[in-house]
């Protein structure tokens, strides 16, 4: 009930859909605009700390990031992970002036990226809208590995289960994934290999 627990509204310069929300380790909330492209940052205290721009500088004025953000994860080194729709997976590591360090990463097989979760031997895994499940199998070097249907997932269906919209990691290793074609459910087995379950 609102008047049990009133609400707040955080400010916004553009209207619009807004696709992820996330909360980092250092207390900060992560907000992404699909229709005007982008990423706000609100400090515990819900004050705007600023928008995030293509050069990872946090402005103070609205700018855009310039990709729809879809998803946003923080990964348990501290990393965080902007899943875009057409544009791809990007990681961003933070410097020690608050700025960010940006890096695209290449080689998925589908750039829509719904959702993605990190296992506990720190791989990546993404849902994609086209391209089904992808992984990261390295996710931190300079040009990680990316494996998908099309080069190395043993037994997932490339042409089934290709509009993934959310995964969920259990038992450290079985993957559902929710998908316009129904629920998927695969075991992860040994480093890459996925096993319909």
């Amino acid at each position: 009930s609102f008047s049990i627990n009133p609400t707040e509204t955080l400010p916004q310069m553009g209207a619009g859909e807004i696709r992820s929300l996330m909360l980092d380790n250092k207390k900060r909330y992560w907000v992404s605009n699909r229709d005007d492209k982008t990423v706000c940052l609100f400090a515990a205290d819900n004050s705007l700390i600023g928008y995030l721009d293509r050069n990872g500088r946090i402005s103070k004025s609205y700018v855009s990031f310039g990709s729809p953000v879809y998803c946003i994860t923080q990964t348990t080194n501290g990393t965080i992970w902007l899943g875009s729709k057409p544009d791809g997976l990007f990681r961003l590591s933070e410097n020690a002036n608050g700025t960010f360090c940006i890096s695209k990463i290449e080689g998925l097989n589908n750039n829509n990226v719904y959702d993605i979760k990190e296992d506990r031997l720190g791989r990546l895994w993404l849902a994609t809208l086209g391209g089904g499940i992808n992984c990261l199998i390295n996710p931190y070097d300079d040009t990680p590995e990316v494996v998908h249907s099309g080069n190395g997932f043993a037994d997932y269906p490339e042409k089934d289960f290709v509009k993934v919209r959310n995964i969920l990691i259990i038992n450290d290793s079985t993957i559902l994934a929710s998908s316009t074609d129904g629920l998927i459910v695969v075991e992860i087995k040994g480093k890459t290999d996925l096993k319909k379950a």
